[in-house]
């Protein structure tokens, strides 16, 4: 019992790490496997969190809301499909957020406990991660279908499950200096051919300058830029032309895109409809929009329920009162750290695409959990040097 209690605070890495195994599943399938092979580390994150009112307000205020929306609204459609499929990421990111540092403190105590091994298996889970990812990727562009996609268009471009991790990861080993994993992860962005990940993705090497202001570390930060700007443009220029594309678009109208201004358009009638949806959001199960027509009649349905836009969708999901709420959640239960302030980049980014960060995708929690070993491994590293310091003092003395 002893060991299994030591090995908790690392309990998700293995999952994490082989969810990216080349399998070729349809996203449902990964969405539901990332739940599962995740439910040692849920429990334990949800057993923390119920101890915290702000999570339980947030808990039964959003399930209460999603009833009485339901109840009010007969003439309206609604889901419980949809209630579970949004509802479960959401709630156990809440948790994470809620719980994330007393997981980071027993990260910590592990470390103390057995030197050296946090930081040991946390580097070889990413390289297992990156590789597999890597592979996904580049099996797709050769023919074959092994890549767990979000999204994918032909033989252009593939957004595979965790592609936000695999930018936190990249922001590690260029503060690493891992030059195999910089590679390896930068494949992998480049294959998405999104200008979502490439804007964030260069957000994080300018951050990764600012945040380690080296000289040398600039120049190789500056070089690696160049050398990533210019693989991609030759190898898959896609993403470059998407970018121009959403700048400037066929009427000459910059930054514009169409699809998600509907959506948005819809979200703000739904969340304007009556004081109380303002106020305390529509909530799970109740359609929000009337869909975007498309040749896949799931995406098409889903597409009724959820926002192409993070802050919309979790605005008209949730009101005011609990997207403040979970802001607040943000603000009290996560540390102060560079690899945070890197999710924060890339959601920020990412929250202008799509609302799956928070909502009916696991890539917001996955990205979060390669986070607390990230931050503890940054912590045990200042606690190791602040320890050297005071001891050569004494000896000084």
């Amino acid at each position: 019992m002893q060991v299994v209690k030591q090995l908790n605070p690392l309990i998700f890495l293995a999952p994490l790490a082989m969810l990216s195994l080349p399998l070729g599943a349809p996203n449902s399938i990964t969405q539901s496997l990332a739940l599962l092979l995740l439910a040692p580390i849920a429990f334990i994150a949800t057993k923390s969190a119920i101890k915290k009112p702000i999570f339980i307000t947030i808990l039964i205020g959003t399930l209460l809301v999603s009833l009485f929306q339901v109840a009010l609204n007969p003439n309206k459609e609604y889901s419980v499909y949809q209630a579970i499929r949004s509802a479960l990421p959401f709630y156990l990111l809440c948790a994470i957020v809620v719980s994330y540092k007393k997981i980071l403190a027993r990260i910590i105590a592990f470390e103390d406990r057995t030197p050296g091994s946090v930081q040991k298996l946390f580097d070889r889970a990413v390289r297992v991660f990156a590789t597999l990812s890597f592979i996904q990727t580049t099996t797709f562009f050769l023919g074959f279908s092994l890549a767990n996609a979000l999204s994918q268009s032909e033989n252009d471009r593939v957004m595979i499950f965790q592609t936000t991790s695999i930018v936190l990861v990249f922001f590690y080993s260029i503060i690493r200096r891992n030059f195999i994993n910089i590679f390896l992860t930068s494949i992998v962005i480049i294959g998405t051919g999104s200008k979502a990940i490439f804007v964030a993705t260069l957000l994080l090497t300018f951050f990764a300058a600012y945040s380690r202001p080296k000289f040398s570390m600039l120049l190789k930060i500056v070089g690696g830029t160049l050398i990533l700007g210019g693989t991609l443009f030759y190898f898959n220029p896609l993403v470059i032309e998407r970018l121009a594309e959403f700048a400037i678009n066929s009427d000459g109208e910059k930054f514009k895109d169409a699809t998600r201004e509907y959506e948005i358009e819809q979200a703000k009638e739904t969340l304007l409809e009556n004081p109380a949806t303002t106020v305390l959001g529509a909530g799970f199960a109740m359609q929000v929009s009337h869909g975007v027509p498309s040749l896949d009649p799931a995406w098409e349905e889903n597409s009724k329920y959820d926002i192409e836009n993070g802050y919309w969708g979790a605005l008209v999901k949730l009101g005011f009162f609990f997207t403040m709420l979970f802001a607040l959640s943000i603000a009290k239960g996560l540390p102060r750290d560079e690899f945070l302030m890197a999710i924060l980049l890339v959601q920020s980014v990412m929250f202008m695409k799509t609302s799956y960060q928070l909502f009916a995708y696991m890539d917001g929690v996955c990205m979060l959990l390669w986070s607390i070993c990230m931050v503890a491994i940054n912590k045990i590293n200042a606690n190791r040097n602040s320890h050297q310091s005071q001891f050569q003092q004494s000896i000084q003395r």
